[in-house]
């Protein structure tokens, strides 16, 4: 996979609800993730390694609850 220098910006599809229906525009950096609302100053930051852990976690933590889930059942 290719790794870039500069920081890709993109408008995404997901849409919050602050003062009026927004965009959220999301800034790719080498190590983090930057989401803003559009047209808004204020950013938040995410390390993409983080970011990944609490997905598998949640993965995890799913899974945990469907085989709990299936056990119950039988």
């Amino acid at each position: 996979m290719k790794r870039w220098n500069k920081p890709v910006s993109r408008e995404t599809g997901a849409i919050v609800f602050s003062k009026g229906a927004k965009a959220v525009m999301v800034t790719i950096h080498d190590t983090f993730i930057e989401l803003r609302l559009k047209g808004t100053r204020t950013r938040e930051v995410a390390d993409i390694a983080s970011i990944y852990r609490g997905a598998v976690r949640e993965r995890v933590f799913k899974e945990a609850a469907e085989r709990r889930k299936r056990r119950k059942k039988s």
